[in-house]
């Protein structure tokens, strides 16, 4: 019932409990719920998901804090703080090293985490992409018969990035299970049928993309259109905003339409993270470390744990952080990072 009362305030506060309750553990990745209850009840709450990042030939398995929120009328007393210790000693606990959270302004700093991405955004005014005539015989959904392709295409496409998601490819039968039959991902084509290009819809109101693939600028023309198309049957007016990987090809043929390629800098928003086991990290690092540096290991105690963050993530170059033994720079050296599940929400 209290758990009801944080997301559902109108809703029937005994089915909402249910629901939440089977959705959460029919989800493989669901790590734990955090409640902060009070004389009323439930104040607050946040939800900690687990996921397995790539870092090279290193997994490191990390938490995700997921809707924290707080009851408007007890907000600004330290509750969010306190979510925040909390979720990062459960991700301790559960060998998480890495508690990792999408910025909102006003909470960051306090609850000490610091940015570690700048995703890459693409962008045009919504009338451009509804000015395209949609060419159907140039998309096709994607179904479980393409599920090789899809593969392919995304593993591809998104493995070699730090902080990629390490099961994806092993999960996509998952995703796309949980897509169709009412929002299946769709394959841009060329004019001889092979697959240039992949839009994954968002769940829900589809305001944007889980993920957008183009190799080519007519694969990203097509998959323009069929998001303008696809949102205008909801009313969407603002700008289609895609968040893409800064060294994908995506980037070079949305450029050749003319978008606006911007990074989303706001230091206030956006993919951040909080170490929890310093331990932990650096063992869970050591085949990335050796596989950059062979036995070549810097003095680790002199990074701060925000420092370590923004070094695995290749946010901060070590030099930048006052980090000038060699040794630093050969097992952080320049990277290109991706973290869907934090980017472009």
């Amino acid at each position: 019932v209290a758990v009801a009362r944080v997301w559902w305030p109108h809703a029937d506060p005994r089915r909402a409990a249910r629901r939440l309750r089977w959705r959460w553990g029919q989800t493989a990745d669901h790590l734990a719920y955090l409640g902060q209850a009070g004389g009323e009840g439930m104040l607050g709450g946040a939800q900690l998901q687990r996921r397995a990042l790539r870092f090279g030939p290193a997994r490191v398995e990390v938490a995700l804090l997921r809707q924290l929120v707080v009851d408007a009328d007890h907000r600004d007393q330290g509750l969010e703080q306190a979510l925040c210790e909390r979720a990062a000693e459960v991700a301790a606990e559960a060998g998480c090293p890495l508690l990792l959270v999408r910025l909102r302004p006003g909470w960051s700093a306090e609850s000490g985490f610091v940015r570690i991405h700048d995703p890459l955004v693409v962008g045009w005014p919504m009338e451009q992409g509804r000015a395209l005539p949609p060419r159907p015989e140039r998309v096709r959904p994607v179904g479980l018969h393409d599920l090789a392709e899809f593969e392919a295409l995304w593993t591809e496409y998104f493995a070699p990035h730090l902080g990629a998601s390490w099961d994806d490819a092993a999960d996509l039968r998952g995703k796309l299970n949980g897509l169709l039959p009412l929002n299946p991902p769709v394959f841009a084509l060329d004019e001889a049928g092979a697959v240039r290009g992949c839009f994954v819809p968002g769940a829900g109101w589809p305001r944007g993309p889980q993920a957008v693939v183009a190799l080519d600028a007519e694969a990203i023309r097509d998959l323009r259109a069929f998001h303008a198309h696809r949102t205008g049957a909801w009313g969407a007016t603002e700008e289609l905003r895609w968040v893409v990987p800064a060294d994908s090809p995506t980037v070079a043929a949305a450029q050749e339409l003319g978008a606006t390629v911007e990074r989303e800098d706001d230091p206030t928003i956006g993919p951040a993270a909080r170490l929890t086991d310093r331990a932990r990290l650096l063992a869970d690092l050591e085949p990335l470390f050796t596989e950059r540096a062979g036995d070549l290991r810097p003095d680790f105690a002199q990074a701060s744990d925000a420092d370590l963050c923004q070094l695995a993530f290749a946010y901060r170059p070590p030099a930048d952080l006052g980090l000038n033994d060699p040794a630093w720079a050969a097992c952080f050296p320049p990277a290109t990072a991706w973290l869907g599940d934090l980017v472009g929400r």
